[in-house]
Order: C-alpha cells, then sequence, then structure tokens
C-alpha cells in the first residue's frame, strides 16, 4: 500500500488487491503517488441572496427608521433628505464602476465586492450610534451618510445579478 496526495491531506491507496489495475497505475504514474485537485466550490447563490437581503433591508428596515435614527443623533431635516439622496446617488456610482468592473473581472468576484461594500454600509450604520455615545456627537450623522452612501454603492451594483442569471 501506498499513500497519495489529495488536495490537503492523504489518501491511501489501496492495494491491487481491492483496485483495479489501471486505476492504480494511473495514480502511482511516473513511480510518484499524482495529485488528485479538490476546486473549491462557493455556492454564488448565497452571495446572490446576500446582495438580494442587503437591498431589502436598506429599503424595509433602514428607511422607516432613518429619521427617527437621524433625529435621535441632533441632525436636521435638511439634512435627512441628504442621507436619502446620497443612496442614489451611491447606486448612480455603483451601477457605473461595479458593471465596469464585471467587465474586467468575473460577475461573481463583483457580487461578492457588491455584498461586502453593502455589509460594511450597514455596520457603519449600526455604529453611528456608538460614535454618538463614544466619539463625537457631529460625527454621528456623518457616519450614516457615509453608510448609506455605501449601501448605495452596493445595490447600484446589482446589476450584475441580472448578467449573472442570464448566464
Amino acid at each position: 500500500e501506498s499513500f497519495a496526495p489529495l488536495g490537503v491531506g492523504w489518501v491511501q491507496v489501496a492495494s491491487s488487491a481491492t483496485m483495479p489495475s489501471e486505476l492504480r497505475q494511473a495514480l502511482l504514474a511516473n513511480g510518484r503517488p499524482a495529485t488528485i485537485r479538490r476546486c473549491c466550490v462557493v455556492k454564488w447563490e448565497w452571495i446572490f441572496f446576500a446582495n438580494v437581503f442587503m437591498a431589502c433591508v436598506s429599503f424595509s428596515v433602514v428607511m422607516p427608521s432613518l429619521w427617527l435614527y437621524l433625529s435621535s443623533l441632533g441632525a436636521t431635516q435638511t439634512f435627512y433628505a441628504t442621507v436619502v439622496a446620497s443612496y442614489s446617488i451611491g447606486e448612480a456610482i455603483g451601477s457605473v464602476t461595479l458593471g465596469a468592473l464585471s467587465n474586467f473581472c468575473s460577475t461573481k468576484t463583483t457580487l461578492a465586492c457588491c455584498a461586502l461594500i453593502s455589509l460594511s454600509g450597514a455596520l457603519s450604520y449600526a455604529l453611528a450610534d456608538f460614535v454618538f455615545v463614544a466619539i463625537s456627537p457631529n460625527a454621528a450623522p456623518a457616519v450614516v451618510l457615509a453608510a448609506r452612501l455605501l449601501q448605495g454603492i452596493g445595490s447600484g451594483g446589482q446589476a450584475c445579478t441580472n448578467s449573472l442569471l442570464q448566464k
């Protein structure tokens, strides 16, 4: 019996009594064990659903509570309008830049970037209250503005999902 590498670990090559000789010879070709490649299969459906989930959260959870959240941070109604508009501006930026990125990278890689950008926007939005309490009350509304811009950029890349679904 001998051993052949399999990915990270080792797999035991059975004796000729339990394995056909052609297979054994193929595994032990050239006097050394042949490597068997195992590719990492990523379930891109999860990234797709993460993008859809983040886009839905940005409307169904964030938008209804946005004015209450900003007013508790000391923001004005004018600043609220700016934050709402920043999401749409982010979508425009994201659709152009991430659409161009998907031409150079794969669509799946671009969707992974969209998910990370949206997640970072959601985390920033959640941490704005911490910034208000621990760092500066004046900086917290700006964190919400940046968070909504990031969420918009991530949602702007959702146009790449159409190209992924067409394939």
